[in-house]
């Protein structure tokens, strides 16, 4: 872990006690202070929040992601294509955990670089694709509902499962309370293993998508 000065530590413990971090000082941050700061927090964080947690739906998660996309579009303006809320929570009545996924959609990598800068300027760290090719995976550290956010180009494989396993389970409620089951039982086995979870649900994802047909994205 990097080693911080004051003003910087002070920061880290308030964010690692669980407040967000104030967007106006984070915005204030020099370049270098922000990027001592973001590694400071990714060392701190590395294997924390591994706790899996399913929710019956709630009805302000799309409300959620419009605050969120309010935010975002402030931002990135016309560099985004799209603003797409996918995961389960973008599905109305199925049960998730209460994280909202938000995939900032560009036309090409050429628009990446000014992305991220913006992001990293408003209260992102950049985590890189996470194991995930075609994916930039950025971390929200200020005030606002707790989301996952990723970048893809408008071609990205990624991008196309997360539409068209989002469509298929909003068209589909059977699908969608088939899913849900599955992902309850999952969260009991693998409550303190998220990365387990994960993967024990890969195989009912990748199912759905090769099944469908192109026309559903």
């Amino acid at each position: 872990m990097p080693i911080l000065g004051p003003a910087l530590t002070n920061i880290l413990s308030d964010h690692l006690s669980g407040k967000p971090i104030d967007r106006g000082s984070w915005q204030s941050l020099h370049d270098r202070d922000r990027i001592q700061l973001s590694e400071a927090i990714v060392a701190a964080r590395s294997g924390t929040g591994n706790e899996v947690r399913i929710c019956s739906y709630d009805t302000q998660w799309p409300y959620m992601f419009a605050r969120i996309e309010q935010e975002l579009r402030s931002q990135v303006g016309a560099l985004a294509v799209a603003i797409e809320h996918v995961g389960s929570t973008a599905v109305p009545g199925l049960a998730a955990k209460p994280i909202i996924d938000i995939e900032i959609v560009i036309a090409s990598a050429y628009q990446f670089p000014p992305v991220k800068e913006r992001l990293e300027k408003f209260g992102y760290i950049h985590r890189g694709p996470c194991g995930v090719p075609d994916r930039e995976v950025f971390r929200c550290v200020i005030d606002l509902p707790v989301h996952h956010l990723y970048v893809c180009e408008t071609d990205a494989r990624p991008l196309r499962e997360h539409l068209r396993f989002r469509n298929a389970l909003r068209q589909d409620p059977e699908l969608a309370a088939e899913y849900a089951a599955l992902k309850r039982a999952l969260a009991d086995r693998y409550r303190d293993d998220r990365d387990g979870y994960t993967e024990a649900k890969t195989g009912f994802i990748r199912s759905v998508i090769e099944t469908l047909p192109v026309k559903s994205d």
